[in-house]
């Protein structure tokens, strides 16, 4: 009845109810079959309107994927096959954010599509499923003739945290295409591949900003500290992203000597790398940066000052409670927070 109530109500363009409708649905156990094709169909029809919102038709699968509809699986399934190149691709990529199991090997075959975006969506759509089975071929797809894929399967495998890929993706660290050789980078982070550190601190060096980058931000993942100097030197680098990634990646190592040098990167004119400088020096719970922290609490940057009390907090210094208490009043909310 409240099901019937809901969807007779006027809708609106965000499709309030209807969305209500599925939530509801998801949630009991006994609906009769006619309704739930009913709200089913709907929100199918949605996700294929090309007028609509994209926010819209993410709703739309988040709602189906907590409805577990095996029919409207079904007929995302069936469209791996169509003609369409276009069809194809946004059935995987429905199917990926529905989190269908059932669509496992179906998605492995679409791996080998004709078309880039279609092979694209399907690495995606295995890598958001967590798909263990997809990992060889996953890897296979690292040697695809097309970049854009490449760098998908690399993501990919990242997600499934494959430690078989180590290899094949060291070795793609020198493809090159910087943004695939950073992707490497970082999934080769987000694996925690010990066997990776060497290559990797040779890609500090790259020419390639987005590299350097990637490369750091992958040996703060991996917390090793044949790193650490290495990282310091790259405090130095020209650009502001590279600095940025840097202080993290220490923060993440937490190397005693890394200290003064962040305390000095804390001065950098880039308001992020100031915070990102603050957030590592409350990582390692630097007691010596206490003085500088203070006086970022009053930087003109709303997140370095927000940073810097996040790092005040880490080291629960007793000199800090007072200012700490003075920033309550920042006109920043996230500030405040």
């Amino acid at each position: 009845n409240l099901l019937h109530k809901i969807l007779k109500e006027k809708e609106n363009i965000f499709y309030t109810n209807l969305f209500l409708a599925g939530r509801c649905l998801a949630e009991s156990l006994s609906v009769a079959p006619e309704l739930r094709t009913n709200i089913t169909q709907k929100l199918y029809d949605i996700y294929w309107d090309e007028n609509e919102f994209d926010v819209l038709q993410k709703t739309v699968l988040e709602i189906l994927n907590e409805i577990k509809d095996q029919k409207t699986i079904s007929k995302f399934l069936e469209l791996l096959k169509d003609k369409e190149s276009y069809v194809r691709w946004r059935a995987a990529d429905a199917l990926g954010q529905m989190r269908a199991k059932e669509a496992v090997l179906p998605l492995i075959e679409l791996l080998k599509d004709e078309k880039v975006y279609v092979r694209m969506s399907a690495a995606d759509a295995l890598g958001q499923m967590q798909a263990k089975e997809a990992v060889l071929p996953l890897i296979e797809l690292l040697k695809d003739k097309e970049s854009l894929v490449r760098w998908r399967a690399a993501d990919a495998l990242g997600l499934l945290q494959a430690k078989e890929a180590v290899l094949p993706l060291i070795e793609i660290l020198k493809d090159k295409e910087s943004k695939i050789s950073g992707n490497a980078a970082t999934t080769l982070g987000q694996i925690q591949a010990k066997k990776a550190v060497e290559p990797l601190i040779e890609l500090l060096r790259d020419e390639e900003s987005y590299v350097r980058g990637m490369a750091a931000f992958a040996l703060g993942e991996i917390q090793v500290k044949e790193a650490v100097e290495p990282l310091i030197e790259l405090l130095k680098d020209k650009e502001s992203d590279v600095r940025g990634h840097v202080a993290l990646a220490l923060g993440e190592i937490q190397p005693k000597e890394a200290v003064e040098p962040l305390i000095e990167l804390s001065k950098d004119k880039e308001s992020d790398v100031r915070g990102r400088a603050a957030l590592a020096l409350g990582r390692i719970q630097a007691k010596e940066a206490v003085k500088r922290l203070l006086e970022l609490l009053k930087d003109k940057g709303s997140y370095v000052r927000g940073c810097a009390a996040n790092a005040l907090g880490l080291i629960q210094a007793k000199e800090t409670v007072l200012p700490l208490i003075e920033l309550l009043k920042d006109k920043e909310s996230l500030v405040r927070w």
